[in-house]
């Protein structure tokens, strides 16, 4: 049964859906994983960038509070298009545009926020944080972050505070005061405490954020290679892959550093840092996706900047906006490989994890240090195991199985966890099941994703002239520690559909079959393979599309929704306004099942067309 969630204004109540069987939720619980002394407050992660605007962690920090719900999503605190600015006082102007001007002027009048449970969650976008310090919010108190909420937080110079007793003690308005140095926060007269900030994000925090503290920070040596992870029969991939223990906070020197859109930022970024030299110009990819062909001359002069700057610096894995979508380009092109630790400005860079390798998001401004700097910090995150046996039904695909989950364990119930994929069911999966897998493990909150390189991912690489001597695999071992086990029957899945307006708002396809849609749309990182193609291409067969036309990725060049239409689609997340009209509603589903609404001109079963 879903846990009940409460919104602030603009959020609608979440309603409760059990499913039945198909997924246990314990399974076979397994020992807490250690926890290493340097352990942090979960979602306090690592190093990102900074505002000058941003308020000195050295000081108390406070005035009166807005306070929100849970599940604020980064296209409500920042839609995404007006991410072609990355001025914090001109971002401000649009900070929660979505939830009208009521809202809009309480910010304004607002020093805190106090939000419940996954505040941030969605994408990597540094704008939802650094629009808040233009905005002159000097603090969030939340129940929890979404993992890259909470990097970008510290490093644009936002304090950002888990502090769940605070939270239920603030209201609307109320004078909520925090003091860094003292670890409390104070409402109405009581103190509330939190865990401490470890010096490296303090220092980051006094200094306004990470591009001021680098600034200010003597040039660092050249980072040490990054060691081979530590191995053992009691170690999760995770533990391996990056060399310590679950809670442990260690400097990580990654394999690959993606950007893709936000390349331009990174640039202006490096600028703003008054730096013009690259760590290592062979670990950064740049892939300009997201907007291709440009849509307006800024698109285009900032595509120009990308191109110029990876000429001018010689960054070999330079692809334009022909190449096609970034994750998916890196891993057919061969540049993704088993236990490699890449980092991307893309939230669903979890799906590296289908190739055996650990891909996690953060901001532009992080991707900019560690061009420079070659590393970042990094809490070793626990994991959590999903074990899946037996056998889709005909109609059933990766895409509803992950619907599943996260309609079970909810948008926050794998918040700072690695996922690992396991069991008969997954060996049998395609690489490009897989990719769909550790993509949508972002939308339960994960840190990465993973599946186990097998023959499959061997046979992939190979087929991309990469031999077995050019990577090295990593395995979990045998009495690895697990935060929690969930048990998946694979034959007992049926259709899913994520309906308005979160991800974790799960219903089986025939609950929602017959509701009319005005657009369809397959594609974006989670469902743009040539296999989602190919199961598109069964279902249309001899047959035609019925009235609605094709939407785009996230509205931004075409295909945006009015406020009474309604959009079904391939895409990750749903969230309001995120293709056009916040009133618009969006469901989310599978190719077979997008692709057999497109037929009928409403959602639909696509079993009854495949039979």
């Amino acid at each position: 049964m879903r846990r009940p969630h409460g919104h602030g204004p603009g959020h609608r109540l979440r309603q409760q859906h059990g499913h039945g069987p198909a997924v246990r939720r314990g399974g076979r619980r397994r020992a807490a994983p250690r926890r290493g002394a340097g352990a942090r407050p979960r979602g306090a992660d690592g190093v990102v960038p900074g505002g000058d605007d941003a308020v000195s962690a050295s000081e108390t920090t406070g005035g009166r509070c807005i306070r929100f719900g849970d599940g604020v999503n980064t296209d409500v605190i920042i839609p995404g298009r007006y991410l072609v600015s990355i001025d914090p006082k001109e971002l401000a102007e649009h900070a929660f545009e979505p939830l009208g001007p009521e809202v809009q002027e309480r910010l304004r009048a607002a020093r805190v926020i106090v939000a419940g449970r996954n505040f941030g969650c969605g994408s990597a976008r540094e704008q939802a944080a650094s629009c808040l310090v233009g905005a002159g919010i000097g603090a969030v108190v939340a129940a929890s972050f979404s993992r890259v909420f909470f990097r970008n937080a510290i490093n644009t110079g936002l304090l950002a505070v888990e502090c769940p007793a605070a939270v239920a003690a603030a209201g609307d308005g109320d004078d909520v005061r925090v003091d860094v140095a003292g670890g409390f926060v104070e409402v109405g007269g009581a103190r509330y405490p939190f865990p401490p900030y470890p010096d490296s994000l303090r220092r980051i925090l006094e200094a306004g954020g990470l591009i001021p503290y680098l600034r200010s920070a003597p040039a660092a040596g050249r980072s040490p290679a990054r060691e081979e992870g530590a191995t053992g029969r009691g170690r999760t991939f995770a533990e391996q892959v990056l060399g310590g223990l679950a809670g442990e906070v260690l400097d990580v020197s990654p394999d690959l550093v993606m950007s893709h859109s936000a390349s331009w930022r990174c640039i202006r970024a490096l600028e703003r840092l008054g730096r013009d030299d690259l760590y290592d110009p062979d670990r950064i990819a740049m892939v300009m996706d997201h907007i291709s062909p440009a849509r307006t001359s800024k698109t285009a002069a900032d595509q120009r900047l990308c191109r110029e700057f990876a000429a001018r610096k010689g960054i070999r894995r330079f692809h334009d906006v022909e190449a096609g979508i970034a994750h998916t380009v890196l891993m057919e092109n061969g540049d993704i490989r088993p236990g490699m630790v890449v980092i991307g400005t893309d939230s669903h860079s979890t799906i590296y994890g289908a190739l055996g390798a650990f891909g996690t998001g953060v901001g532009f401004s992080e991707v900019t240090a560690t061009w420079v700097t070659g590393s970042l910090w990094m809490r070793v995150p626990a994991s959590l195991r999903v074990e899946i046996e037996g056998t889709f039904a005909p109609g059933v695909t990766a895409k509803d199985l992950m619907l599943r989950l996260i309609g079970d364990l909810t948008a926050d119930g794998a918040t700072y966890l690695s996922v690992e994929f396991h069991g008969g069911h997954v060996r049998g999966l395609s690489v490009s099941e897989r990719m769909t897998l550790c993509n949508l493990a972002m939308e339960l909150g994960a840190k990465n994703a993973y599946v186990p390189p097998d023959a499959t991912t061997r046979e992939y690489l190979a087929e991309r002239g990469v031999p077995p001597g050019e990577y090295r695999e990593v395995h979990p071992g045998p009495d690895a520690a697990y935060e929690r086990v969930v048990e998946v029957d694979a034959a007992a899945l049926e259709p899913m559909v994520s309906c308005p307006h979160t991800v974790d708002t799960v219903r089986p396809l025939r609950e929602v079959a017959g509701s009319r849609v005005d657009q369809v749309f397959i594609g974006s990182c989670a469902n743009a393979k040539y296999d989602d193609l190919v199961e598109a291409a069964a279902v249309l067969r001899g047959r035609h599309v019925a009235p609605p036309s094709a939407g785009s990725n996230q509205a931004i060049n075409m295909g945006a929704l009015a406020a009474d239409e309604t959009m079904i689609s391939t895409h990750a997340r749903n969230f309001p306004g995120r293709n056009g009209s916040p009133e618009a509603r969006m469901y989310l589903a599978s190719a077979l099942t997008v692709t057999a609404s497109a037929v009928a001109g409403r959602v639909a079963d696509p079993r009854e067309l495949l039979a």
